[in-house]
Formats: C-alpha cells, structure tokens, sequence
C-alpha cells in the first residue's frame, strides 16, 4: 500500500463525458491548501477504485454528474468503505440533472450540492449547499484601468440567453460588445460560436469593463420537481476573481449572500438597462474598477475552492468526528493564496 492520504477528490463520472472536468483539479487545490498537497489526491474516475485500495484515504470525494449512465458512484462507495474510508459526492448540475440524485442518495454518507433551493428537496438526512467557486492560481488577474472590451458574456447559447441578446438594444458606437460560447446564432453580431477554454474566458472578463452575467434555463432531467435554480454558477466566481465588474441578471436574490450589490455587484433587473448602465460605466471608469477591485477581494477571501473545502472538512468533523490531516477548525492551515495575491489586493 501506498502512503494513507486524507482526501481522495475524484470525478462522478468518467472525465470524457464531463466538460466541466477541469474544475476537479481546483477542488484537489483547495483541499491541498488547508491540508497540504500531500494529504490529497486527484485521480481521473477510472482510476478511482485502485487509487482508493493504493492510498486508503480517510475521505473519497466523488465531484461532478451523476447523470451519464457511466457513473458507477455505489462501487467507489464500496471500494471506499472496505478501506475504512467516508463516501461522499459534491454534484455540481443542480437542478437541471436533479431527477438522477438517486445515484448519490442511495450510496453516499453525505451529499453537497452546488444549488441551494435543490437542497431542500433530497431525501437524505446529510445533504449540504456548497457552490462552487474559482481558483485564485487559475483565474485571479491584476486589476489594470484600462478595459479593451466594454460588455463582455461567454456561455452556451440557451434559449434563455439567446432571447436575451436579441432584445438588447443595440450599442451606441464606440460601445462594444462580445458574446463567445457554442452555439450562438449568426443573427446576432458580435457573438464568436465556437469552444473557448477558461483561461481564454478569464482572460477576457480581466479585459472587460463589465461582464454580463446570464443564468441558465435549460434542464436535463429535472422533471420531477421541475425546480428553479437559485445559487450562481461558478462563472459568477471566476468572474470576480479575474477583477471583473459583473451585471448581474438577477433571478433571485440569493447572489446578495455572495456579493454586495452596488458595491461589489450590479444587478439588474431588465434587457432594457444593459445599455445605460454600459454608456455610465464608461463616463465613470473608476466606478467599474472600484466595484471589480471589492469583488475580487470579496472572492480571494470567501470564495476560492480552499473555503468550500474548509466547509467540507468541518461538515466531517461537526457530523462524523473525523478529523483529516493537521487542519484546526481555529483557522490553521496549511498553503494559501498565491504569492503576493493578498498584497495587490489590499
């Protein structure tokens, strides 16, 4: 057997049917910064099993889908438990994959879930919200004044999102805008279709005056409740850790609890005020800067994958009495943010 590790963060489902994969890597991160980088390990899904009997981690962390039918999450269960080990899975699409929880509920000692409202409809005992988050060493950025692009939105092309563009008014020169993502139509103008990788996308929020914040309206086996999404995406996150000033579409409040609005966050409640706000932001520059400055702060200190790693130790410790690695619910820990991240911001 191979040295015994705390946590072993792995995917729910093999990596080629997840393209969401890459963030797995910034879960393992944010463990490795409170416990140490060699108290965890991260193995693709296939290499799970044997990974579990190598190291006989303390904690098995299956993160990501449930959905694909090649998610086998009762064997890593299993495996994990005949070398004394804590199952437990952090699915990262609710509610729109909610109707396939049964995978999770029916295997894991606990459950996090990256939606709030979705929470409070598992029948499992030891269910927990946990949203993502970003990475300070992927997606932090320096905050510069000057902004190449004044309105800026990468995702999918969903129906809702489509909608949304083809009833924004169109910008007053020299005001631009640029929409990236899979899918778009050829109808609206400034929009690239096409895949673009996160450092492109983090890249790119860095260069924005603002970035437009659009939540998704598209479901792919949630009807049994038919539930309405409450907690931001991770983009909401990686956005504020790259120094952008986001608009934000609001469907509910719960982004109140992550951002301060006004200070920190724009909200928005209509198409119609994009431009407005876009033409202000660009006769007041500094206003975007302060507002992306407060929001990267706010990120570096409450929402990098270490503090929702924090949250999970102290779940373990709280519910189950396992305590992993030299981790001290006092606030001790081991790493941190990136070299000089904390004296840029400050």
């Amino acid at each position: 057997m191979k040295r015994r590790v705390s946590v072993l963060v792995t995917g729910a489902a093999p990596d080629a049917v997840n393209n969401n994969a890459f963030l797995r890597s910034m879960v393992a991160e944010g463990f490795a910064s409170i416990l140490g980088e060699d108290d965890v390990v991260n193995v693709p899904f296939a290499a799970a099993g044997a990974a579990i009997k190598d190291f006989a981690p303390a904690f098995v962390l299956c993160f990501g889908s449930c959905m694909p039918d090649s998610s086998f999450l009762e064997y890593v269960a299993n495996v994990t438990r005949s070398r004394g080990g804590t199952f437990g899975v952090w699915l990262h699409d609710d509610p729109y994959e909610f109707d396939f929880r049964y995978r999770a509920t029916s295997c894991a000692d606990l459950i996090f879930s990256n939606d709030a409202w979705a929470v409070e409809h598992y029948e499992h005992d030891r269910v927990f919200h946990l949203p993502l988050a970003a990475s300070p060493t992927r997606h932090y950025r320096p905050i510069h004044g000057h902004r190449l692009i004044d309105l800026y939105f990468c995702g999918v092309a969903f129906p809702n999102r489509v909608d949304f563009f083809r009833n924004l008014p169109a910008a007053a020169p020299p005001v631009q805008y640029l929409v990236e993502g899979t899918d778009w139509p050829a109808d609206i103008p400034y929009a690239r279709s096409g895949r673009v990788d996160n450092e492109h996308v983090t890249d790119n929020y860095s260069r924005s005056l603002a970035v437009l914040n659009i939540g998704r309206h598209f479901d792919l086996a949630n009807s049994h409740y038919a539930l309405t999404p409450s907690t931001p995406g991770p983009r909401t996150f990686e956005a504020a850790m790259a120094g952008a000033a986001q608009l934000f579409v609001v469907e509910s409040l719960e982004i109140t609890r992550y951002f301060a609005p006004r200070s920190e966050i724009i909200l928005v409640d209509s198409v119609r005020d994009v431009p407005d706000i876009v033409r202000e932001l660009r006769r007041n520059e500094g206003v975007a800067i302060d507002i992306a400055r407060a929001a990267q702060a706010r990120a570096l200190r409450d929402h990098c994958y270490a503090n929702r790693a924090r949250r999970i130790v102290e779940v373990l410790r709280e519910r189950f009495g396992i305590a992993l690695g030299d981790y001290r619910l006092d606030g001790g820990e081991a790493g941190g943010a990136p070299s000089g991240v904390a004296e840029e911001v400050s």
